[in-house]
């Protein structure tokens, strides 16, 4: 595995009210490895266009925070937005110290919390989820994040809920192959009961009808955007033709309509480490 190689001068800093030693470096967007998720979505496609402007125009953007084996903490939306700008590095906070996987999703979180895009419930959910995942307690949770006793419990509440339906899932996964309902049931540590409610009372054919539903939703929006980037640029040749706009600005929104490309395709890729994260 990579490592990042320090060459600065070690400073601290404070996130959430906790300090934390870290060397200021430069890292290469390709060694990176995201697989720490505190937000319930993917890149924030607007934001991270704006990002990549700023790093065109060579404005500073805050550094964002990596462990020194090239797992990032917190900076996603800023990753795409350099990559984005056709940067191939990009300016980061290594910390000095080791930390276990629950955490690196506590850090995550509380950067979020005092970053200028503040977490949503559903957010705090998926992080406190991972937490949980990853082996942190109720009482860890209360004592790592800034939040009331209250606001943690009712969050616990649903990740049980939560946990238990996976459980179920997977459970019905391995009954579909020839497992028994028993020993899935065993395996998986699913209510047996609600098991066998969870294989009676839903048929394939709801499924299958959301599977289809979904997959052509995917088709026709993708067919919709396509064709009006196509429309939008053949208004612009017409313009360009007619001596209405420059061509520096036909090349304008080609590239425009190429970041969004490009930003598409890092999407895919965020949603397919999203889902390999939580199976």
């Amino acid at each position: 595995m990579s490592k990042v190689q320090m060459t600065r001068t070690k400073k601290t800093i404070t996130i959430g009210g906790a300090k934390y030693d870290v060397y200021p470096e430069t890292v290469r967007i390709k060694d990176l490895i995201i697989n720490t998720f505190v937000r319930d979505g993917a890149i924030d496609q607007d934001y991270a266009l704006s990002l990549a402007e700023l790093y065109e125009s060579g404005h500073e953007v805050t550094r964002i925070l990596i462990t020194s084996d090239l797992f990032v903490v917190d900076g996603r939306n800023r990753i795409a937005g350099a990559d984005l700008a056709g940067k191939t590095e990009i300016d980061a906070y290594v910390l000095a110290d080791k930390f276990d996987k629950k955490t690196l999703l506590a850090i995550a979180a509380v950067s979020n919390m005092g970053g200028s895009r503040a977490p949503t419930s559903s957010d705090m959910l998926l992080a406190i989820t991972n937490m949980v995942q990853a082996g942190a307690s109720a009482a860890w949770i209360r004592a790592n994040l800034p939040l009331p006793p209250s606001v943690v419990d009712k969050y616990m509440f649903t990740v049980r809920s939560r946990v238990a339906a996976q459980k179920i899932s997977e459970a019905r996964r391995a009954v579909a192959t020839g497992m028994t309902i028993e020993d899935a049931a065993q395996r998986y540590g699913a209510d047996i009961s609600r098991l066998r409610d969870a294989i009676n009372g839903k048929s394939k054919k709801s499924t299958m009808d959301m599977f289809s539903h979904v997959k052509r939703s995917v088709t026709m929006r993708n067919k919709s955007d396509g064709m009006k980037n196509k429309t939008a640029f053949d208004n612009m040749v017409s313009a360009y033709k007619d001596g209405e706009v420059t061509k520096e600005q036909v090349m304008d929104v080609l590239d425009m309509i190429q970041h969004h490309g490009n930003l598409s395709v890092r999407l895919s890729e965020d949603f397919r480490r999203r889902f390999f994260q939580s199976t």
